[in-house]
């Protein structure tokens, strides 16, 4: 999610242990319940993970569909959301903590021990999937 303005700030999450991907930094997402809608499912599932209502006006585009290694199946559409800021956001239950970055801020890495490629916030560490669909964001839909 961006702000309203294009600077340059993202949404990131860490999930919690029920997560599969728990440990990893990622965005908020989920599952379409039956009969909805993309957009629908991405209203839900940022109200459910972040307690952050946005409207389908909010909504810039939809961008190109990833597929992450470890479920070749699954095909994740990001979404970028135009915000005029996170006020009321806090971690819903599926969620630890919630932590806004400047993607200015970022610095290039790999993920711990690995030849893994992944952009550092701070003390976050952010590679895989998530990685990918924020490399893709800036390389391609990012002006700040």
């Amino acid at each position: 999610m961006i702000p309203a303005e294009k600077a340059s700030v993202g949404i990131l999450l860490h999930g919690t242990q029920r997560d599969p991907w728990s440990g990893n930094i990622a965005l908020p997402g989920g599952h379409s319940e039956d009969s909805e809608s993309s957009v629908e499912t991405l209203i839900r599932e940022v109200r459910e993970e972040t307690n952050i209502r946005i409207s389908r006006d909010q909504v810039q585009k939809q961008l190109v569909g990833f597929t992450p290694n470890s479920r070749p199946r699954l095909v994740v559409y990001p979404f970028v959301v135009q915000m005029e800021n996170y006020d009321g956001a806090s971690p819903g239950p599926e969620i630890q903590e919630i932590r806004i970055v400047d993607l200015n801020q970022r610095k290039t890495g790999n993920y711990s021990n690995t030849n893994l490629p992944a952009f550092i916030f701070g003390d976050l560490v952010v590679w895989g999937l998530t990685y990918r669909i924020l490399r893709y964001f800036i390389q391609s839909e990012w002006n700040p």
